[in-house]
């Protein structure tokens, strides 16, 4: 059976058994892969003194696939670029998701498995791994991307970005392969155009993994 999300065709992760001592919760009960504290790098230079020593040439094994992801500097130039920044909420969160790189790796939940749309002949699948992160109050959610290779035994890290929880329960896919919030109908505009729009969603996934939870749809 096929699969779609955000217009791509996916494989959905095998439900792990659940195990409560390998999900932490905060204070408030709210399940946290990845809880951040600190002030964090105060720049660039910062960010890439620590990838140095830390990350580059280093492997780390996710805790629930045991893949083992590799880190090269390649991948280190590419998560510090403005590019890749831009992709988050903001800088901070960026550079806060590069410090705990390691936990993240570690604890990250893998949720997509598909082909690579680059069509590199050498890369066999395109892993997204997610996992909460928080920063103080604010609980983010980190999408990392990891490359398997065909003939390496070890994955490559290939770039990761960090957004605010969203609850999807609000929105709705359309035919474009592109997720919306739903139309208020508090709104005429938009109510006026509501029903046509969600005559043409089609709810082709009927139930997925999003942070280690199953979400319906």
């Amino acid at each position: 059976m096929k699969y779609y999300f955000c217009g791509r065709e996916i494989k959905l992760r095998k439900a792990l058994e659940f195990r409560e001592s390998e999900h932490p919760r905060d204070e408030k009960g709210k399940f946290v892969s990845v809880i951040v504290s600190g002030d964090g790098f105060k720049n660039f230079t910062e960010a890439r003194e620590y990838a140095k020593e830390n990350l580059i040439s280093f492997t780390f094994i996710n805790k629930h696939t045991n893949e083992n992801i590799y880190i090269g500097r390649d991948a280190i130039d590419k998560i510090l670029s403005s590019k890749a920044v831009n992709k988050s909420d903001s800088v901070k969160t960026h550079l806060k998701a590069i410090e705990k790189l390691p936990e993240i790796l570690k604890e990250s939940v893998l949720e997509e498995i598909h082909n690579d749309k680059k069509l590199n002949n050498d890369v066999e699948e395109i892993h997204r791994y997610y996992c909460n992160f928080k920063i103080g109050d604010e609980i983010f959610k980190v999408k990392t991307t990891v490359r398997k290779f065909k003939n390496n035994i070890d994955s490559k890290f290939y770039t990761h970005e960090v957004q605010k929880m969203e609850l999807l329960e609000n929105r709705w896919y359309n035919p474009e392969g592109t997720w919306h919030k739903s139309p208020d109908p508090k709104n005429s505009n938009n109510s006026k155009n509501s029903n046509t729009n969600l005559q043409k969603s089609i709810p082709i996934v009927k139930k997925f993994w999003a942070f280690g939870r199953e979400m319906k749809l």
